[in-house]
């Protein structure tokens, strides 16, 4: 059951990442399915301190992470 599909998704992933030659073409590794994002803050994202809002940055992580 669970292990038998387990086991394959392992044997899958093992085949892939050891030689990426045979592997199925519809396959894709998790580690190659990442976003990045960078952008320039400009003084109004600041706060007293001088350091960026906590709010702002969990709403950038949030947008990202919505994408994916």
């Amino acid at each position: 059951g669970d292990s038998a599909r387990l086991s394959a998704l392992l044997a899958e992933g093992r085949i892939f990442s050891d030689m990426p030659a045979l592997a199925d073409r519809d396959s894709i590794l998790m580690k190659d399915t990442c976003l990045q994002n960078s952008f320039i803050c400009q003084p109004q994202q600041r706060n007293i301190h001088g350091r960026i809002f906590g709010g702002f940055l969990m709403r950038r992580a949030f947008e990202l992470a919505f994408s994916t």
